[in-house]
């Protein structure tokens, strides 16, 4: 029967050795879990004040500067027609992702910064007849009496309200000049149902009530533009 001897104990053992090897391996992280980390630092983005978004857009878009950016080499990539593996493609969209939310959180459409605080619509719906919320479409005119050599100025105008009624949800949004009347304008905007139209009073924000009053600013009645709302009548058939 043979015998062990021990020559060293502890840290300095062969089995310490071993154990302290263990510890301090780390496994590397796959492309792709390092892009899912990389993903969630972008998604607590979102939730973090300006400063931090410009911090992890600017680090995103050079990171990692060795060899070479990865936002570079992607869009070299896209540009000679090789970016087609999803590793790649997901790669991409990564670090372009928060360069787009600093964007859409620092500007509006008319490059000036957004002020998205909340506000009162000017005209809360007061209907003479009971609504129900699921009752719908609901149409809502507003008409314009404006100077006709300022067309061209309040389009541009109109054309900024339209994308303010898109995003508060409106289904469709078109404006009409009156063939009789020169400088008298109809706007006017859909809602899904009652209560979307209520729910879009309530994402009124700042930058609406700065919109709204550039468009008042053209009209030239006594009072402010008038304002109907019509609900989709049922026919017969139950169409509408």
């Amino acid at each position: 029967m043979s015998a062990y001897v021990a020559e060293a104990v502890g840290e300095d053992s062969y089995a310490g050795h071993v154990s302290g090897i263990a510890r301090s391996f780390r496994h590397p992280l796959s492309p792709l879990q390092r892009g899912m980390n990389r993903l969630l630092i972008a998604m607590v983005a979102i939730m973090i004040p300006l400063g931090g978004v410009l911090a992890l857009a600017l680090w995103l878009a050079v990171a990692p500067i060795v060899p070479e950016p990865h936002l570079i080499e992607k869009l070299r990539m896209l540009s000679q027609g090789t970016l087609t593996q999803p590793i790649d493609i997901f790669d991409l969209l990564l670090h372009t992702t928060p360069l787009v939310l600093l964007a859409v959180r620092r500007f509006t459409v008319s490059g000036e910064e957004a002020d998205l605080r909340p506000a009162s619509p000017a005209q809360t719906p007061h209907p003479a007849m009971d609504i129900g919320p699921d009752e719908g479409p609901v149409m809502v005119t507003v008409e314009y009496l404006i100077d006709p050599a300022r067309a061209g100025e309040f389009a541009e105008v109109m054309r900024l309200t339209r994308q303010a009624r898109l995003r508060q949800g409106a289904l469709s949004w078109g404006l009409f000049r009156d063939t009789e009347r020169p400088g008298r304008y109809v706007e006017y905007f859909v809602d899904e149902t009652w209560v979307e139209h209520l729910r879009r009073q309530e994402r009124f924000t700042a930058d609406d009530v700065q919109l709204r009053g550039q468009r008042l600013a053209f009209h030239l009645g006594e009072a402010v533009p008038t304002v109907r709302r019509y609900v989709g009548a049922a026919l017969e058939d139950g169409s509408k």
